[in-house]
């Protein structure tokens, strides 16, 4: 569970900074388009450790 748990927290990191690359860059369609990736392989590692 310690192991799952770290690897949910580092992908928040992400996240966030994504979120913050966002607000500062100007081209957002590139980063949004990688954002939206991130978070689908994201929610592929989610439900594998979930199984």
């Amino acid at each position: 569970m310690k192991y799952n748990k770290n690897i949910i927290n580092t992908n928040f990191l992400y996240i966030n900074k994504y979120k913050k690359l966002l607000k500062y860059k100007k081209n957002k369609n590139i980063i949004y388009i990688l954002y939206k990736k991130y978070i689908l392989v994201l929610k592929k590692l989610i439900y594998l450790n979930l199984i």
